[in-house]
This record gives C-alpha cells, sequence and structure tokens, in this order.
C-alpha cells in the first residue's frame, strides 16, 4: 500500500504499467500530451504491491476500438475454468456481468446469488444455480457458495456494515473451498481517504490480503452514468451544479467497462490473481469540466458552483435525503439509496486529490479503450439513472 499521501494528492497520470506472470503481456495504454495539463504522478501496479512514481504529462484520448473477445470455458491460461460464483447478482452491474459472461459462453458453469433470489430466475438453467445469500447471514453464504472455484464478490452498500458483510463472504468462501475472490472495490484506496466507502473497502482490501485466498481488486471509479444522471441532468433545469469538490479531479468510469473489465478478468482468472486494477474512464476531469460538457451536450448553460461540505449537508438535509445508509430506506427521486454522509465525504476526497487516479488498466484487462464521459452522457441524458438499460450504457 502506499505508505505517504504527500505527492497523491497532486495530479495522477496515465502512464500505468503492470507486471504480470509470464505469458501475460499488457497493452500500452493510448495517451498524448495537452498542453496546459499537468498529471504529475503516475500509477504502476505489480503484483500484490502498490507502486508510485512521478511520470511526464500526459492525457488519454476518447477513442473506441472493438471488444477482444473473450475465450471459451474449457482452458483459460492453459486451466480449466471451474464453476464462477457472482455474488450481488441481482444488482445492476451483477446483471451485467452475468450477460457478457453468458454472450462469451452460454455453456459456461454459473451459480448467481443474492438476497432476492427471484428476480434472477430466468436465468437458471442446466449450468447455471440461483441460490439465496445474503452477506449478513453467513451460513446462506456458506451453502451458496459451495461448488464455487472463483467468486465476484460484488460488495454491498450497506455503509457501517460492509466491513463485516464482505468478512462473512470471505469466511464463506474459505469455507466452500473457493480459491479466488474478484473484489470490487473503489478508487482512491488510501488508509486517509475521507470517504466512509474508500475506509470500507481499505480494510476489506486488507482482509482480503491476508485471508489466504487467491485475490484481484477491481477499484472502480465512480461511475458516469451517476455523474450524467444524478448530477448533471438536474442541473438543466437549475442552471448549476453545487459540489464540495473543489477543484478536484477524477476520471469517471462508464458502466460497461467496469463489467467488461470484471467478466474479462473472472474468464481468465488465472491471469489476475494478485492485481490491483483501477478501473477509469480515458480522462480526468474537473467539475467546471463536467459541467462544460454537460452544457454542450445538453444544449443549455450549466456552471459548477463550489461550496463547503457543510452547506453541502445542509442541501441534502433540505430535501430529506438521511445522513446515514439504512437498507430499509425509500429510494430517492432517481431510484437509488443514497445516505449524505457517504455522498459529502466522498465529495471531500475529490477535493483533497484522492480520487486523482487515471490508469490504463480497462484496455489493458479489455484490448478496448474505456468510453469517455461525454460519449456515455450523450448516450443516457434521456433516461433516469435507475431504468439505463445495459444495451444503453
Amino acid at each position: 500500500m502506499v505508505d505517504d499521501f504527500t505527492a497523491f494528492i497532486h495530479h495522477v497520470s496515465t502512464d500505468v504499467t503492470l507486471t504480470e506472470p509470464q505469458g501475460h503481456q499488457p497493452s500500452d495504454a493510448l495517451s498524448t500530451p495537452r498542453p496546459g495539463r499537468t498529471a504529475g504522478l503516475s500509477v504502476r501496479h505489480v503484483y500484490g504491491e502498490d507502486f508510485w512514481d512521478y511520470s511526464a504529462d500526459t492525457e488519454f484520448i476518447c477513442k473506441t476500438f472493438p471488444a477482444k473477445e473473450a475465450g471459451n470455458k474449457t482452458q483459460k491460461g492453459g486451466l480449466e475454468l471451474g464453476r464462477i460464483i457472482i455474488s450481488g447478482a441481482s444488482g445492476d452491474l451483477g446483471r451485467r456481468v452475468t450477460k457478457i459472461l453468458l454472450a462469451a459462453d452460454p455453456d459456461i458453469e454459473l451459480t448467481l446469488v443474492s438476497r432476492t433470489p427471484e428476480k434472477l430466475y430466468k436465468h437458471k438453467t442446466h449450468g447455471i444455480r440461483v441460490m439465496r445469500g445474503d452477506y449478513q447471514e453467513p451460513d446462506s453464504l456458506n451453502a451458496a457458495y459451495t461448488g464455487g472455484e472463483v467468486l465476484f464478490l460484488i460488495s454491498g452498500l450497506n455503509l457501517g456494515h460492509r466491513v463485516s458483510e464482505t468478512r462473512n463472504a470471505i469466511a464463506a468462501a474459505k469455507h466452500a473451498g473457493i480459491r479466488h475472490i474478484v473484489y470490487t472495490s473503489v478508487g482512491g484506496i488510501h488508509p486517509n481517504n475521507p470517504a466512509l466507502s474508500a475506509r470500507d473497502h481499505y480494510q476489506s482490501e486488507l482482509d482480503l490480503r491476508a485471508s489466504g485466498l487467491d485475490y484481484t481488486f477491481l477499484r472502480n471509479a465512480l461511475y458516469s452514468e451517476i455523474i450524467s444522471n444524478v448530477l448533471v441532468a438536474p442541473a438543466t433545469s437549475s442552471g448549476d451544479i453545487s459540489q464540495a469538490t473543489a477543484k478536484g479531479r477524477l476520471a469517471p468510469a462508464a458502466k460497461a467497462d467496469v463489467a467488461r473489465s470484471a467478466a474479462t478478468v473472472l474468464l481468465e482468472s488465472a491471469k489476475h490473481v494478485g492485481a490491483v486494477y483501477e478501473i477509469t474512464g480515458p480522462e480526468l476531469l474537473t467539475f467546471e469540466e463536467i459541467a462544460y460538457i454537460g452544457s454542450e451536450v445538453h444544449d443549455t448553460p450549466i456552471k459548477y458552483v463550489p461550496i463547503s461540505a457543510d452547506e453541502r449537508l445542509a442541501f441534502f438535509d433540505s430535501i430529506g435525503i438521511p445522513r446515514t445508509y439504512d437498507p430499509s430506506m425509500p429510494p430517492s427521486a432517481d431510484g437509488h439509496m443514497w445516505a449524505s454522509d457517504e455522498l459529502v465525504t466522498a465529495e471531500v476526497a475529490i477535493a483533497e486529490g484522492y480520487q486523482t487516479v487515471l490508469s490504463g488498466h480497462v484496455k489493458l484487462i479489455t484490448g478496448r479503450d474505456p468510453e469517455c464521459l461525454r460519449s456515455v452522457m450523450e448516450s443516457v441524458k434521456s433516461v433516469r439513472y435507475d431504468q439505463i438499460p445495459a444495451e444503453v450504457s
């Protein structure tokens, strides 16, 4: 892990290298210099450890290339692919990854695990099991994970309980004989990150490292669709985006790229043991730049108004968003279950530079450049966030 955060709050470059086991050659990230853009710190991941160093100013170009074809399930890197378990399979990411895996190999052996398995019964076939599993009920996980070799552990949303829930899943995986956990973490992992969700994921990464199981971390950046439809779209009527993000930058990732990266790792899991991936979009953006993109996409003026964390909390209080996450709370108007303490601490993390992370790992994993925010925004601008179909984004 990174021991000194002194330099990390500066800008992160696109220069990323990954040292992997013999037989896997990483792709070069597509980048080009751009005047006026600084990118002081590069992320360089070596299997099992993280390193940080300075590099030249670079920035990604937003382009689209054909997706790399996935192989069949019989042989992956010289090893036979065993049953994959998707835990949290009824959520948006779980559904997207399931769809990609089935498209790559209709005969793949999957176990889909969810607190609401009835949402998944349409997938039940000879090779696919649907099981009930609740992160707060260890016995349910012990049964659900039985027979699996690779676990796609999609982290829960229950802030304050996420660490214990992940520990339950890790214990169940060990009980079931699972050899490899692919875990959905978050960008900006650091012990001093003020974002409450990042603190949870930091601890869960430590727990996985100490588990004795093989692991892969997918540190997913903030979804482009959230920025597009939860933050920018409502601003078309008010004319401004008020955030406690100061001049911080981030590289939002398209849901399709997150899902495609996860599915590729699952299909070729032996190649990715011990890897730590930063799943980001192709460009670092301030919210001033995001507002500018939104203005062009929606053809209406939108400006960014930086505010304090206290002002942001007061706004959420005024519209009835609770400060603390509760699994039983009603969804917001956009169909999501938001809690303001998590949202505001995440904005502060952006302001302080913890989300200034940009990598070429999407292309490294999938062979395809990630989609830029403008492209995502154009695709989903007329759809409510919770109704965005995988075919659109």
